[in-house]
């Protein structure tokens, strides 16, 4: 049984080497593995091309296990050797503050790495939007600043970076046009807890569709807190992802963007590094109303309303959180809560259209015609061509006996969504 488990993991390690074998790399050593005998073509079957017999080549000659095990592990080396120079560690200093008013430094990293000729960097934008002042550390030692951001995307969690070199710029690193395929080997390089150039290998586990960042590679190769930002690498050389993020409580289960997302960005003029610094309360109440939203789509009304709270709370001016409080505070028939959440709404975002729908909408659950009238009207102003806020209004004035109101909206709303219109001939009577 020894025996069997060894001649499968030794399998393994061939099929590895012969993907990688193939591979041109510039700067790479170039291997020469012992010449393996051709496979004998199995005959065609209904079903499946039969795989050679474990521990031969296909024609039953046997495999010299360490020569492939030893050529795999070059190849892993020279890739490393010759893409780490090419892969910066990112240092900041932001500030918070104390309740008296004093600045207090922090300090953060991240990975990143040199993408083209002119020495732009890659890195996460969540890595630089914790800072406001930052620097790039080269392989070599040598120390930049980094204050200018050409460009973001912050679906896919990517910003691209100019750094104030001097001299010529440092090797940059191919990034690839294709996803990888599941089951391909990769590198993650970066700077995990500050230990610069840490490498890591394992295979693409998946490529999977995140909802906070869109495609998104799984894979095995090892990433913490540190390593956001550096790069993910083929047997290649090449580029084919960004590591970006772990799911704590899995087995090994790691992320990056896709290097396509990466081509995508398009640097523009540049704005300084300190326009896109979040302050970590903010961060704070990003998560948690996006918590909180997930937990309202899945009806947790109770678990949604302690997120919205904790959303205000660090945030007093989120207009959109006070909004769902009021949506969530009307799940739960807490009208008067409800009430006093949207007009705070309001008056954080008065020109929103929708949150005086959303009251008026409260208003005519609570059988207070009068002020859903009010809102609806208001909503309207602000945004005429809306044909929820004329349907609403005109039921309201159905309720009020408005029939002057009534027809004056039926007829707008015949021109804007007929199927409304129509809908509205079961009200007139009332």
């Amino acid at each position: 049984m020894r025996m069997k488990n060894k001649l499968w993991q030794f399998l393994a390690v061939v099929i590895l080497f012969l993907v990688g074998s193939g591979c041109v790399l510039t700067d790479l050593v170039t291997l020469t593995p012992t010449p393996l005998p051709t496979a004998t073509p199995a005959p065609p079957t209904a079903t499946c091309t039969p795989l050679p017999p474990i521990g031969s080549s296909g024609s039953g000659t046997a495999i010299d296990e360490n020569v492939a095990l030893q050529a795999f592990q070059s190849r892993i080396i020279a890739v490393y050797k010759a893409t780490s120079p090419s892969v910066v560690n990112i240092t900041n200093r932001s500030y918070a503050y104390s309740i008296f008013g004093q600045a207090i430094p922090q300090e953060g990293s991240g990975s990143g790495f040199v993408y083209d000729t002119a020495g732009h960097i890659i890195t996460n934008y969540h890595v630089i939007r914790r800072m406001t002042h930052a620097r790039i550390k080269l392989h070599d030692g040598k120390i930049y600043p980094l204050n200018t951001v050409l460009a973001v995307d912050k679906h896919a969690d990517l910003a691209m970076c100019r750094p104030e070199l001097s001299g010529g710029p440092p090797r940059f690193l191919a990034v690839s046009r294709e996803v990888p395929e599941v089951g391909e080997r990769v590198l993650a390089i970066g700077s995990p807890f500050l230990l610069e150039h840490t490498v890591s290998d394992g295979i693409v586990s998946g490529v999977r569709t995140d909802t906070h960042v869109g495609q998104a590679i799984q894979m095995t190769a090892p990433i913490s807190p540190g390593s956001s930002g550096g790069p993910v690498i083929n047997m290649k050389g090449e580029v084919v992802g960004v590591s970006t993020f772990h799911r704590k409580g899995g087995q090994n289960l790691n992320f990056a963007i896709p290097g396509t997302r990466v081509l995508a960005l398009k640097p523009g003029p540049g704005a300084p590094l300190a326009q896109f610094y979040s302050p970590p309360e903010a961060e704070k109440a990003k998560k948690a109303f996006e918590d909180g939203k997930r937990l309202y789509a899945a009806k947790n009304y109770k678990e949604a309303l302690k997120a919205f709270r904790e959303v205000v709370k660090l945030d007093p001016k989120h207009a959109g959180a006070y909004n769902y409080l009021g949506l969530t505070y009307k799940h739960l028939g807490l009208y008067d809560e409800a009430a006093k959440a949207y007009v705070q709404a309001i008056k954080l975002q008065p020109q929103n259209h929708v949150f005086l729908f959303n009251l008026g909408m409260l208003m005519y659950a609570a059988n207070s015609y009068a002020n859903a009238a009010t809102a609806f009207e208001k909503a309207i102003q602000l945004k005429p061509e809306d044909a929820d806020s004329h349907y609403m209004l005109a039921r309201t004035y159905a309720k009020q006996g408005n029939q002057q109101g009534f027809t004056r909206e039926y007829n707008i709303l015949q021109k804007l969504e007929p199927k409304l219109a129509q809908d509205l001939t079961r009200f007139s009577s009332r």
